[in-house]
Protein backbone atom coordinates (compact mmCIF):
# COMPACT_ATOMS: atom_id res chain seq x y z
CA UNK A 1 0.00 0.00 0.00
CA UNK A 2 2.84 2.48 0.94
CA UNK A 3 4.69 1.57 -2.62
CA UNK A 4 0.79 2.34 -4.00
CA UNK A 5 0.63 5.96 -2.06
CA UNK A 6 4.23 6.65 -2.87
CA UNK A 7 3.22 6.59 -6.69
CA UNK A 8 -0.31 8.27 -6.38
CA UNK A 9 1.65 11.05 -4.59
CA UNK A 10 4.06 11.64 -7.56
CA UNK A 11 1.24 11.73 -10.29
CA UNK A 12 -0.89 13.82 -8.39
CA UNK A 13 2.55 16.58 -7.55
CA UNK A 14 3.43 16.08 -11.42
CA UNK A 15 -0.53 16.76 -12.25
CA UNK A 16 -0.26 19.91 -10.22
CA UNK A 17 2.86 21.01 -11.39
CA UNK A 18 2.08 21.03 -15.16
CA UNK A 19 -1.35 22.60 -13.93
CA UNK A 20 0.77 25.33 -12.10
CA UNK A 21 3.51 26.12 -15.24
CA UNK A 22 0.53 26.40 -17.17
CA UNK A 23 -0.93 28.72 -14.87
CA UNK A 24 2.06 31.00 -14.78
CA UNK A 25 2.75 29.97 -11.51
CA UNK A 26 6.13 28.08 -12.73
CA UNK A 27 9.04 27.41 -9.95
CA UNK A 28 6.66 26.06 -6.88
CA UNK A 29 7.70 22.72 -5.73
CA UNK A 30 4.94 19.87 -6.04
CA UNK A 31 3.28 19.23 -2.93
CA UNK A 32 2.81 15.59 -1.72
CA UNK A 33 -0.69 14.45 -0.87
CA UNK A 34 -2.11 16.04 2.70
CA UNK A 35 -3.20 12.56 4.25
CA UNK A 36 -1.38 9.06 4.20
CA UNK A 37 -4.64 7.67 3.73
CA UNK A 38 -5.64 6.93 -0.25
CA UNK A 39 -9.22 6.40 1.39
CA UNK A 40 -9.14 9.15 3.49
CA UNK A 41 -7.86 10.95 0.25
CA UNK A 42 -10.70 9.60 -2.20
CA UNK A 43 -13.60 10.41 0.46
CA UNK A 44 -11.89 13.90 0.72
CA UNK A 45 -11.54 14.54 -3.14
CA UNK A 46 -14.98 13.44 -3.18
CA UNK A 47 -16.20 15.60 -0.40
CA UNK A 48 -14.64 18.81 -2.01
CA UNK A 49 -16.10 18.04 -5.54
CA UNK A 50 -19.83 18.23 -3.85
CA UNK A 51 -19.35 21.08 -1.75
CA UNK A 52 -20.84 23.84 -4.27
CA UNK A 53 -23.97 21.95 -5.20
CA UNK A 54 -24.56 19.24 -2.60
CA UNK A 55 -23.79 20.32 0.68
CA UNK A 56 -24.91 17.64 3.09
CA UNK A 57 -23.51 14.52 0.55
CA UNK A 58 -20.11 16.75 1.10
CA UNK A 59 -20.19 16.93 4.60
CA UNK A 60 -20.88 13.19 4.55
CA UNK A 61 -17.74 12.83 2.20
CA UNK A 62 -15.45 14.76 4.53
CA UNK A 63 -16.66 13.27 7.53
CA UNK A 64 -15.82 10.01 6.17
CA UNK A 65 -12.09 11.08 5.53
CA UNK A 66 -11.54 12.73 8.91
CA UNK A 67 -12.98 9.28 10.62
CA UNK A 68 -10.43 6.94 8.17
CA UNK A 69 -7.65 10.32 9.64
CA UNK A 70 -8.44 12.32 12.19
CA UNK A 71 -5.13 14.04 11.71
CA UNK A 72 -6.37 15.34 7.81
CA UNK A 73 -5.97 19.06 8.36
CA UNK A 74 -6.99 20.10 4.81
CA UNK A 75 -10.09 17.31 5.50
CA UNK A 76 -11.07 18.95 8.75
CA UNK A 77 -11.01 22.43 7.29
CA UNK A 78 -12.68 21.65 4.39
CA UNK A 79 -15.88 19.98 6.39
CA UNK A 80 -16.40 23.14 9.00
CA UNK A 81 -17.61 24.87 5.13
CA UNK A 82 -19.24 22.45 4.24
CA UNK A 83 -21.12 22.43 8.51
CA UNK A 84 -21.47 26.05 7.34
CA UNK A 85 -23.18 25.64 4.32
CA UNK A 86 -25.90 23.57 5.65
CA UNK A 87 -26.32 25.58 8.64
CA UNK A 88 -24.74 23.37 10.92
CA UNK A 89 -23.13 26.02 13.30
CA UNK A 90 -22.63 24.31 15.91
CA UNK A 91 -20.92 21.08 14.40
CA UNK A 92 -18.42 23.93 12.03
CA UNK A 93 -16.82 25.37 15.91
CA UNK A 94 -15.19 21.22 16.71
CA UNK A 95 -14.53 20.68 12.90
CA UNK A 96 -12.22 24.45 12.78
CA UNK A 97 -10.65 23.66 16.32
CA UNK A 98 -9.50 20.66 15.33
CA UNK A 99 -8.40 21.87 11.95
CA UNK A 100 -6.59 24.70 14.03
CA UNK A 101 -4.86 22.06 16.34
CA UNK A 102 -3.51 20.53 13.17
CA UNK A 103 -2.87 23.32 11.17
CA UNK A 104 0.95 23.05 10.77
CA UNK A 105 0.21 19.49 9.13
CA UNK A 106 -2.15 21.40 6.45
CA UNK A 107 -1.15 22.10 2.92
CA UNK A 108 0.23 26.01 3.12
CA UNK A 109 -2.59 26.66 0.81
CA UNK A 110 -4.93 26.04 3.80
CA UNK A 111 -2.69 27.32 6.77
CA UNK A 112 -3.57 30.84 6.39
CA UNK A 113 -7.41 29.55 6.00
CA UNK A 114 -7.83 27.89 8.96
CA UNK A 115 -6.24 30.56 11.28
CA UNK A 116 -8.48 33.01 9.70
CA UNK A 117 -11.88 30.90 10.03
CA UNK A 118 -10.95 29.91 13.46
CA UNK A 119 -9.95 33.65 14.62
CA UNK A 120 -13.71 34.30 12.95
CA UNK A 121 -15.68 31.47 14.11
CA UNK A 122 -14.75 30.05 17.38
CA UNK A 123 -13.03 33.32 18.67
CA UNK A 124 -14.52 36.10 17.00
CA UNK A 125 -11.26 38.32 16.62
CA UNK A 126 -13.10 39.69 13.39
CA UNK A 127 -9.62 42.04 12.63
CA UNK A 128 -7.10 39.08 13.51
CA UNK A 129 -9.47 36.83 10.84
CA UNK A 130 -9.18 39.83 8.39
CA UNK A 131 -5.32 39.67 8.86
CA UNK A 132 -5.05 35.94 8.32
CA UNK A 133 -7.93 36.35 4.62
CA UNK A 134 -5.75 39.13 3.64
CA UNK A 135 -2.46 37.00 3.67
CA UNK A 136 -3.98 33.96 2.34
CA UNK A 137 -5.23 36.38 -0.58
CA UNK A 138 -2.14 37.57 -1.20
CA UNK A 139 -0.22 34.69 -1.62
CA UNK A 140 -3.16 33.26 -3.98
CA UNK A 141 -4.87 35.54 -5.05
CA UNK A 142 -6.47 33.69 -7.90
CA UNK A 143 -8.25 31.49 -5.03
CA UNK A 144 -11.68 31.83 -4.05
CA UNK A 145 -12.11 31.02 -0.83
CA UNK A 146 -10.38 34.12 0.68
CA UNK A 147 -12.21 36.56 -1.37
CA UNK A 148 -15.05 34.98 -0.35
CA UNK A 149 -14.24 35.09 3.30
CA UNK A 150 -13.28 38.52 3.80
CA UNK A 151 -16.37 39.47 1.65
CA UNK A 152 -18.39 38.38 4.42
CA UNK A 153 -16.45 39.79 6.91
CA UNK A 154 -16.34 43.56 5.35
CA UNK A 155 -20.42 42.73 4.83
CA UNK A 156 -21.37 41.72 8.20
CA UNK A 157 -18.87 45.10 9.61
CA UNK A 158 -20.93 47.15 7.05
CA UNK A 159 -17.92 47.73 4.70
CA UNK A 160 -19.98 48.07 1.40
CA UNK A 161 -17.35 48.94 -0.76
CA UNK A 162 -14.71 47.02 0.34
CA UNK A 163 -17.12 43.46 0.39
CA UNK A 164 -18.42 44.79 -3.03
CA UNK A 165 -14.46 44.47 -4.34
CA UNK A 166 -13.84 40.83 -2.61
CA UNK A 167 -17.16 39.56 -3.77
CA UNK A 168 -16.54 40.62 -7.20
CA UNK A 169 -13.16 38.76 -6.93
CA UNK A 170 -14.57 36.00 -5.83
CA UNK A 171 -17.24 35.87 -8.57
CA UNK A 172 -14.57 36.28 -11.24
CA UNK A 173 -13.14 33.11 -9.76
CA UNK A 174 -16.40 31.22 -8.51
CA UNK A 175 -18.20 32.28 -11.66
CA UNK A 176 -19.99 28.26 -12.05
CA UNK A 177 -21.18 28.27 -8.71
CA UNK A 178 -24.84 30.43 -7.89
CA UNK A 179 -23.32 31.47 -4.31
CA UNK A 180 -20.58 34.17 -5.44
CA UNK A 181 -23.75 36.29 -7.37
CA UNK A 182 -26.34 35.70 -4.67
CA UNK A 183 -23.98 36.91 -2.19
CA UNK A 184 -22.64 40.13 -4.22
CA UNK A 185 -25.75 41.25 -5.69
CA UNK A 186 -26.61 41.02 -1.30
CA UNK A 187 -24.28 43.28 -0.54
CA UNK A 188 -25.19 45.57 -3.96
CA UNK A 189 -28.57 45.77 -2.05
CA UNK A 190 -27.32 46.29 0.86
CA UNK A 191 -25.29 49.17 -0.04
CA UNK A 192 -28.33 50.65 -2.22
CA UNK A 193 -26.90 50.00 -5.40
CA UNK A 194 -29.63 47.84 -7.25
CA UNK A 195 -29.14 48.56 -10.77
CA UNK A 196 -25.87 46.88 -10.06
CA UNK A 197 -27.39 43.89 -8.35
CA UNK A 198 -29.86 43.35 -10.95
CA UNK A 199 -26.92 43.56 -13.74
CA UNK A 200 -25.14 40.80 -11.55
CA UNK A 201 -28.92 38.34 -11.26
CA UNK A 202 -28.64 38.81 -15.19
CA UNK A 203 -25.63 37.47 -15.20
CA UNK A 204 -26.48 34.46 -13.08
CA UNK A 205 -29.43 34.31 -15.38
CA UNK A 206 -27.31 34.14 -18.61
CA UNK A 207 -25.64 31.00 -17.81
CA UNK A 208 -28.48 29.20 -16.49
CA UNK A 209 -27.89 29.36 -12.90
CA UNK A 210 -31.35 28.03 -10.97
CA UNK A 211 -31.61 27.99 -7.01
CA UNK A 212 -33.59 28.44 -4.14
CA UNK A 213 -30.65 31.33 -3.21
CA UNK A 214 -30.81 33.13 -6.54
CA UNK A 215 -34.22 32.96 -6.70
CA UNK A 216 -35.04 34.16 -3.01
CA UNK A 217 -32.58 37.24 -3.99
CA UNK A 218 -34.79 38.09 -7.11
CA UNK A 219 -37.70 38.29 -4.79
CA UNK A 220 -35.80 40.67 -2.37
CA UNK A 221 -34.46 42.73 -5.17
CA UNK A 222 -37.96 42.54 -6.93
CA UNK A 223 -39.46 43.89 -3.59
CA UNK A 224 -36.33 46.85 -3.17
CA UNK A 225 -37.62 48.33 -6.33
CA UNK A 226 -41.74 47.77 -6.15
CA UNK A 227 -41.75 45.14 -9.32
CA UNK A 228 -44.52 43.65 -8.64
CA UNK A 229 -44.16 41.34 -12.11
CA UNK A 230 -40.99 40.43 -10.27
CA UNK A 231 -42.16 39.57 -7.22
CA UNK A 232 -45.38 37.48 -8.67
CA UNK A 233 -42.76 35.90 -10.70
CA UNK A 234 -40.84 34.71 -7.64
CA UNK A 235 -43.74 33.70 -5.73
CA UNK A 236 -45.11 31.27 -8.38
CA UNK A 237 -41.70 29.76 -8.49
CA UNK A 238 -41.82 29.48 -4.87
CA UNK A 239 -45.15 28.05 -4.75
CA UNK A 240 -43.82 24.92 -6.86
CA UNK A 241 -40.46 24.61 -5.07
CA UNK A 242 -42.58 24.93 -1.53
CA UNK A 243 -40.62 21.31 -0.03
CA UNK A 244 -37.53 23.18 0.25
CA UNK A 245 -36.59 24.75 3.65
CA UNK A 246 -35.13 27.56 2.40
CA UNK A 247 -38.44 28.20 0.05
CA UNK A 248 -40.46 27.57 3.24
CA UNK A 249 -38.66 29.94 4.89
CA UNK A 250 -38.58 32.65 2.77
CA UNK A 251 -42.18 31.98 1.75
CA UNK A 252 -42.63 32.57 5.96
CA UNK A 253 -40.75 35.64 5.91
CA UNK A 254 -42.77 37.23 2.84
CA UNK A 255 -45.81 36.63 4.94
CA UNK A 256 -44.47 38.28 7.79
CA UNK A 257 -43.68 41.52 5.82
CA UNK A 258 -47.29 41.51 4.54
CA UNK A 259 -48.78 41.05 8.60
CA UNK A 260 -49.81 37.38 7.73
CA UNK A 261 -48.77 36.04 10.96
CA UNK A 262 -50.52 33.37 11.82
CA UNK A 263 -50.05 32.11 8.07
CA UNK A 264 -46.38 32.78 8.50
CA UNK A 265 -46.36 30.86 12.05
CA UNK A 266 -47.56 27.66 9.81
CA UNK A 267 -44.86 27.96 7.04
CA UNK A 268 -42.52 28.37 9.58
CA UNK A 269 -43.33 24.84 10.94
CA UNK A 270 -43.56 23.08 7.80
CA UNK A 271 -39.85 24.55 6.79
CA UNK A 272 -38.83 23.62 11.01
CA UNK A 273 -39.87 20.23 10.17
CA UNK A 274 -37.86 20.11 7.20
CA UNK A 275 -35.02 21.19 8.62
CA UNK A 276 -35.63 18.83 11.49
CA UNK A 277 -36.05 15.58 9.02
CA UNK A 278 -32.82 16.50 7.83
CA UNK A 279 -30.85 16.69 11.10
CA UNK A 280 -30.11 20.41 10.82
CA UNK A 281 -31.11 21.95 14.31
CA UNK A 282 -29.23 25.12 14.01
CA UNK A 283 -30.80 25.56 10.53
CA UNK A 284 -34.25 24.96 12.38
CA UNK A 285 -32.90 27.38 14.96
CA UNK A 286 -32.67 30.22 12.62
CA UNK A 287 -35.85 29.90 11.16
CA UNK A 288 -37.54 29.54 14.46
CA UNK A 289 -36.02 32.91 15.80
CA UNK A 290 -36.62 35.12 12.58
CA UNK A 291 -40.33 34.02 13.21
CA UNK A 292 -39.34 35.02 16.87
CA UNK A 293 -38.25 37.96 15.59
CA UNK A 294 -41.36 39.59 14.11
CA UNK A 295 -43.53 38.46 16.93
CA UNK A 296 -41.82 40.20 19.83
CA UNK A 297 -41.75 43.44 17.31
CA UNK A 298 -45.40 43.32 16.68
CA UNK A 299 -46.45 42.34 20.60
CA UNK A 300 -47.01 38.57 20.51
CA UNK A 301 -44.71 38.17 23.61
CA UNK A 302 -46.18 35.51 24.87
CA UNK A 303 -46.10 33.45 21.07
CA UNK A 304 -42.39 34.70 21.25
CA UNK A 305 -41.28 33.67 24.60
CA UNK A 306 -43.08 30.03 23.10
CA UNK A 307 -40.64 30.30 20.13
CA UNK A 308 -37.47 31.40 21.76
CA UNK A 309 -37.76 28.44 24.60
CA UNK A 310 -37.99 25.94 20.87
CA UNK A 311 -35.61 27.87 19.44
CA UNK A 312 -32.63 28.13 22.48
CA UNK A 313 -33.42 24.11 22.74
CA UNK A 314 -32.06 23.72 19.46
CA UNK A 315 -29.42 26.15 19.29
CA UNK A 316 -25.76 25.40 19.93
CA UNK A 317 -23.89 27.85 18.14
CA UNK A 318 -22.96 31.26 19.74
CA UNK A 319 -24.49 33.16 17.01
CA UNK A 320 -28.25 31.83 17.74
CA UNK A 321 -27.60 32.22 21.33
CA UNK A 322 -26.73 35.71 20.93
CA UNK A 323 -29.61 36.29 18.88
CA UNK A 324 -31.88 34.70 21.24
CA UNK A 325 -30.24 37.01 23.81
CA UNK A 326 -31.03 39.92 21.89
CA UNK A 327 -34.77 39.48 21.35
CA UNK A 328 -35.85 38.21 24.86
CA UNK A 329 -34.66 41.27 25.90
CA UNK A 330 -36.92 43.28 23.31
CA UNK A 331 -39.28 40.84 24.39
CA UNK A 332 -39.32 41.94 28.05
CA UNK A 333 -37.66 38.91 29.18
CA UNK A 334 -34.74 41.15 30.83
CA UNK A 335 -32.94 38.33 33.20
CA UNK A 336 -33.01 35.55 30.98
CA UNK A 337 -31.43 37.67 28.15
CA UNK A 338 -28.53 38.75 30.51
CA UNK A 339 -27.84 35.57 32.08
CA UNK A 340 -27.97 34.20 28.54
CA UNK A 341 -25.46 36.79 27.29
CA UNK A 342 -23.48 36.86 30.38
CA UNK A 343 -22.64 33.21 29.66
CA UNK A 344 -21.51 34.00 26.22
CA UNK A 345 -19.24 36.43 27.18
CA UNK A 346 -17.51 34.77 29.74
CA UNK A 347 -16.80 32.31 27.47
CA UNK A 348 -15.89 34.50 24.23
CA UNK A 349 -14.35 37.73 25.54
CA UNK A 350 -12.51 38.33 22.74
CA UNK A 351 -15.66 38.02 20.11
CA UNK A 352 -15.19 41.45 18.76
CA UNK A 353 -19.21 41.49 17.40
CA UNK A 354 -20.63 39.59 20.77
CA UNK A 355 -19.11 42.29 22.79
CA UNK A 356 -19.67 45.44 20.52
CA UNK A 357 -23.16 44.50 19.17
CA UNK A 358 -25.24 41.84 20.81
CA UNK A 359 -23.87 43.02 24.85
CA UNK A 360 -24.84 46.61 23.50
CA UNK A 361 -28.52 45.54 22.68
CA UNK A 362 -29.27 43.43 25.23
CA UNK A 363 -27.85 45.98 27.77
CA UNK A 364 -29.87 48.70 25.52
CA UNK A 365 -33.55 46.96 25.40
CA UNK A 366 -33.26 46.27 29.13
CA UNK A 367 -32.63 49.44 30.25
CA UNK A 368 -35.44 50.31 27.89
CA UNK A 369 -37.53 48.36 29.33
CA UNK A 370 -37.14 49.38 32.91
CA UNK A 371 -37.96 53.08 31.63
CA UNK A 372 -34.33 53.81 31.19
CA UNK A 373 -33.90 55.54 28.10
CA UNK A 374 -31.19 57.37 28.59
CA UNK A 375 -29.47 54.56 29.66
CA UNK A 376 -29.94 52.87 26.44
CA UNK A 377 -28.85 55.52 24.33
CA UNK A 378 -25.51 55.76 26.36
CA UNK A 379 -25.49 51.58 25.96
CA UNK A 380 -25.83 52.03 21.86
CA UNK A 381 -22.91 54.16 21.32
CA UNK A 382 -20.63 51.07 21.28
CA UNK A 383 -22.35 49.53 18.36
CA UNK A 384 -21.87 53.35 16.17
CA UNK A 385 -18.67 51.61 14.19
CA UNK A 386 -20.94 48.82 12.88
CA UNK A 387 -24.53 50.40 12.72
CA UNK A 388 -25.95 48.81 9.05
CA UNK A 389 -23.69 45.81 8.41
CA UNK A 390 -24.80 42.91 7.58
CA UNK A 391 -24.44 41.64 11.85
CA UNK A 392 -26.18 44.88 13.32
CA UNK A 393 -28.99 45.27 10.90
CA UNK A 394 -31.61 47.88 12.10
CA UNK A 395 -32.10 46.88 15.39
CA UNK A 396 -29.42 49.10 16.89
CA UNK A 397 -30.84 52.06 15.24
CA UNK A 398 -34.72 50.80 15.72
CA UNK A 399 -34.08 50.66 19.62
CA UNK A 400 -32.42 54.02 19.58
CA UNK A 401 -35.53 55.44 17.87
CA UNK A 402 -37.79 53.90 20.63
CA UNK A 403 -35.21 55.41 23.13
CA UNK A 404 -36.01 58.93 21.87
CA UNK A 405 -39.66 58.56 21.44
CA UNK A 406 -39.43 57.39 24.93
CA UNK A 407 -37.60 60.36 25.91
CA UNK A 408 -40.44 62.77 23.60
CA UNK A 409 -37.41 63.89 21.49
CA UNK A 410 -39.55 63.93 18.70
CA UNK A 411 -37.32 65.23 16.06
CA UNK A 412 -34.39 62.91 17.60
CA UNK A 413 -36.69 60.14 16.71
CA UNK A 414 -37.59 61.11 13.26
CA UNK A 415 -33.69 61.07 12.69
CA UNK A 416 -33.35 57.44 13.30
CA UNK A 417 -36.56 56.13 11.67
CA UNK A 418 -35.79 57.46 8.57
CA UNK A 419 -32.09 56.13 9.39
CA UNK A 420 -33.68 52.97 9.04
CA UNK A 421 -35.58 53.70 6.02
CA UNK A 422 -32.84 54.67 3.99
CA UNK A 423 -30.89 51.23 4.89
CA UNK A 424 -34.00 49.26 3.51
CA UNK A 425 -31.47 47.05 1.71
CA UNK A 426 -29.73 45.86 4.54
CA UNK A 427 -32.79 43.68 5.61
CA UNK A 428 -35.54 43.77 2.50
CA UNK A 429 -37.96 41.95 4.85
CA UNK A 430 -37.64 43.12 8.34
CA UNK A 431 -40.23 44.03 10.49
CA UNK A 432 -38.09 47.13 11.81
CA UNK A 433 -38.48 48.90 8.75
CA UNK A 434 -41.93 48.24 8.45
CA UNK A 435 -42.69 49.49 11.60
CA UNK A 436 -40.26 52.10 11.10
CA UNK A 437 -43.27 53.87 9.11
CA UNK A 438 -45.27 53.79 12.24
CA UNK A 439 -42.69 55.24 14.89
CA UNK A 440 -42.05 57.72 12.24
CA UNK A 441 -45.92 59.00 12.79
CA UNK A 442 -45.64 58.23 16.17
CA UNK A 443 -42.68 60.89 16.76
CA UNK A 444 -44.66 63.07 14.20
CA UNK A 445 -47.76 63.50 16.61
CA UNK A 446 -45.42 64.23 19.48
CA UNK A 447 -44.01 66.92 17.27
CA UNK A 448 -47.46 68.43 16.36
CA UNK A 449 -47.01 67.93 12.68
CA UNK A 450 -50.37 65.96 12.00
CA UNK A 451 -50.26 65.94 7.97
CA UNK A 452 -46.52 63.84 8.01
CA UNK A 453 -47.85 61.87 10.57
CA UNK A 454 -51.31 60.89 8.71
CA UNK A 455 -48.83 60.09 5.93
CA UNK A 456 -46.28 57.65 8.13
CA UNK A 457 -49.37 55.95 9.76
CA UNK A 458 -50.79 55.73 5.83
CA UNK A 459 -47.67 54.34 4.65
CA UNK A 460 -47.52 51.37 6.95
CA UNK A 461 -51.29 50.67 7.37
CA UNK A 462 -50.80 50.35 3.15
CA UNK A 463 -48.28 47.96 3.66
CA UNK A 464 -50.15 45.53 5.49
CA UNK A 465 -53.51 46.15 4.39
CA UNK A 466 -53.91 42.40 4.46
CA UNK A 467 -52.21 42.09 7.67
CA UNK A 468 -54.22 40.13 10.53
CA UNK A 469 -56.31 41.99 12.32
CA UNK A 470 -55.77 40.95 15.72
CA UNK A 471 -52.01 41.73 15.39
CA UNK A 472 -51.35 44.71 18.71
CA UNK A 473 -48.90 46.43 17.18
CA UNK A 474 -51.88 46.65 14.23
CA UNK A 475 -54.95 47.49 16.36
CA UNK A 476 -52.99 49.77 17.76
CA UNK A 477 -51.50 52.12 14.47
CA UNK A 478 -55.40 51.52 13.78
CA UNK A 479 -56.84 53.24 16.39
CA UNK A 480 -53.94 55.98 16.90
CA UNK A 481 -54.58 56.68 12.78
CA UNK A 482 -58.10 56.88 13.39
CA UNK A 483 -57.40 59.85 16.38
CA UNK A 484 -55.77 62.09 13.15
CA UNK A 485 -58.61 61.94 11.36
Amino acid sequence: MDDVLTTVSKLAAATRLRLSVAAGNGGLDPAPLPTSSLQAYKSFVTGKKLLSRQPIQSATMLRQATQLNPNFADAWAYLSMADSWVGEWQQEIPDISRAFELKDRASPVFKSFIEGNYYLEVTGETYKAIDAFRSWESINPTLFPPHNMLGIIYSQLGLYSKSIDEFRSALAIGSAWDYPYASLARTLEAAGRYDEAEAVLRRAQDVKLEGPTLHQAHYRLALLRSDAVGIQRERDWMAENADDPLVASTEAEIDRWEGKQQQAQQRTEHAVTMALESNLKERAAEILLDEASAEVLVGESALARKTLTRALNLAGSKLRKSEAARLMALNGQTSEARQVMDHLIRENPSNTLLNAVDAAVVLGASQLTNDQADQTLLSLQAIKPYEFGRYAGLIPNYLRALAYLRLRRANDAVVEFKAVLDHHGVEPMATAWELSHLGLGRAYVIAGDTAKAKAAYKDFLTLWKDANPDIPIFKQAKAEYAKLQ
